[in-house]
C-alpha cells in the first residue's frame, strides 16, 4: 500500500547504484582470490555490511547537499502560498480568535494592576492565578499558531493542555492558600519521582547519575511528605486529595470545579497525544485517505472548528476567573466584551460549518 505521494527526492536517485559501486569497491581492495568469499560474507555480515552503509550515507549526504537546499526553498515557498491561502479563506474566524486573545491580554493586565494597587502584596494567591492564567494565554496562541499554519490535530492536542491547567486554576482560586501550599509540598514526591527514572535510565542515556547522597535527600523530603500527608499523596493529584478526598485523579478534579462536561473533547484532543486504535483511523491526515491509500502527512486547510472553538472557550474562561477574582467594575466590564467576541466567534464557526455542509439532493 503506497502511503505516501511521491514527492521530489531529497537524496539523488542513484543511492541504489551509489551502493553497489561503493560496495564494490570494498571488494576490490582484497585479494582476488579473497573477493568471492567476502562478497559471500558481506552479504551475511551485518557488520560488514553497516560499514559500508556508513560510508554510502556520508556520500550520498555531501552529493546531495544543493538538491536538499533547492528542495527545502521549494517547499518553503509551497508553504507560504498554502498559508496566504488559509487565511484568506478563513479571515473571519482566524481574526476573531487573535482579537480575542489581544482582548485577554488587555483585560488581565489591567486587573492586575487594580488588584496590586488595591491590596498590594497581601494577596498571595493572585500571583499562582496569573501564572497559570498566563500558561493558559501561551498555549492558546500555539493554537492559533499550528490552526494558520493547518495543523489541527497538533491544535487541538494544545487545548487539552489548556483544559489541564483551567482546571488546576479553578480548583486554587477555590481552595486559595491551602492549595498552593499543598501543590508546593507535592514538588518533593513527583520530584523524586522523576529522579528515580532518570537514575534508571541515565546510562542508556549516557548522561551522569545523580549522587548517593542527593538521591537520600531527595528520599527524605518524599518520606516526610508521605508522613505529614498519608499514601494518598503519592498519587499525580494527591495534592488535591488532601483537602478532597473525592479527587483522585484528574477526572474527579475536572468533577469537582465543573468543567467535566468537557470531558468527551478532551478524550477527543488525546488521541493526538496518545496512541491508541482509534488515533490511527480519525484525524484530517485520514480523512485524506485516497483509493491508494495516501495519508496527508502535511498540512490541511480543514479541519480545525473542534480546536478554535474550544480555545476560544477555555480562554475566555480562564481570564474570566481572573477577572472576577477580587473584581471591579472595569473588571467586569471586560468579562463581558470578551463574552461577545467569544460568541461572535462561535457564529463564525457555524457560518464556516454551514458552507462546509454537502447541498441537499
Amino acid at each position: 500500500m503506497a502511503y505516501y505521494k511521491r514527492r521530489r527526492a531529497l537524496l539523488y536517485d542513484e543511492l541504489l547504484e551509489l551502493m553497489i559501486e561503493t560496495w564494490e569497491k570494498e571488494i576490490e581492495k582484497l585479494p582476488e582470490k579473497k573477493q568471492a568469499i567476502a562478497w559471500r560474507k558481506m552479504s551475511r555480515d551485518p557488520k560488514g555490511l553497516s560499514e559500508v552503509i556508513g560510508k554510502i550515507a556520508k556520500e550520498v549526504a555531501i552529493g546531495s547537499r544543493k538538491q536538499i537546499e533547492e528542495a527545502i526553498r521549494e517547499d518553503s515557498k509551497d508553504r507560504e502560498d498554502f498559508e496566504r491561502s488559509l487565511y484568506k479563506k478563513y479571515k473571519p474566524i482566524l481574526d476573531t480568535f487573535a482579537e480575542l486573545l489581544g482582548v485577554c491580554l488587555e483585560a488581565v493586565e489591567s486587573h492586575r494592576e487594580i488588584i496590586h494597587t488595591n491590596l498590594g502584596e497581601k494577596d498571595t494567591v493572585l500571583p499562582m492565578v496569573l501564572r497559570l492564567e498566563a500558561r493558559v494565554h501561551r498555549i492558546a496562541s500555539e493554537v492559533l499558531t499550528l490552526v494558520r499554519t493547518g495543523y489541527a490535530t497538533g491544535a487541538l492536542s494544545r487545548w487539552r493542555s489548556m483544559h489541564e491547567i483551567t482546571v488546576v486554576m479553578s480548583y486554587v482560586i477555590e481552595y486559595g492558600e491551602k492549595a498552593i501550599k499543598l501543590m508546593q509540598a507535592h514538588e518533593a514526591v513527583s520530584g523524586y519521582k522523576a529522579m528515580k527514572d532518570y537514575q534508571t535510565y541515565h546510562k542508556q542515556l549516557n548522561m551522569l547519575p545523580y549522587s548517593s547522597y542527593d538521591m537520600r535527600l531527595a528520599k527524605g523530603r518524599y518520606d516526610r511528605r508521605i508522613a505529614r500527608y498519608g499514601q494518598n499523596f503519592k498519587r499525580d493529584y494527591g495534592w488535591a486529595t488532601v483537602l478532597t478526598p473525592s479527587v483522585t485523579d484528574f477526572r474527579s478534579l475536572e468533577k469537582h470545579v465543573g468543567i467535566d462536561h468537557l470531558r468527551p473533547y478532551y478524550k477527543l484532543s488525546s488521541m493526538g497525544v496518545h496512541m491508541e486504535w482509534r488515533s490511527l483511523t480519525t484525524g484530517e491526515e485520514f480523512e485524506a485517505l485516497d483509493k491508494h491509500g495516501v495519508v496527508l502527512i502535511g498540512p490541511a486547510d480543514y479541519g480545525f472548528e473542534d480546536a478554535i472553538s474550544l480555545a476560544m472557550i477555555t480562554a475566555a474562561h480562564a481570564t474570566t476567573m481572573v477577572l472576577t477574582y477580587n473584581s471591579s467594575m472595569k473588571s467586569l466590564m471586560y468579562v463581558n466584551i470578551i463574552r461577545d467576541i467569544q460568541q461572535r466567534g462561535e457564529a463564525e464557526l457555524m457560518k464556516l460549518a454551514k458552507k462546509s455542509e454537502p447541498p441537499v439532493v
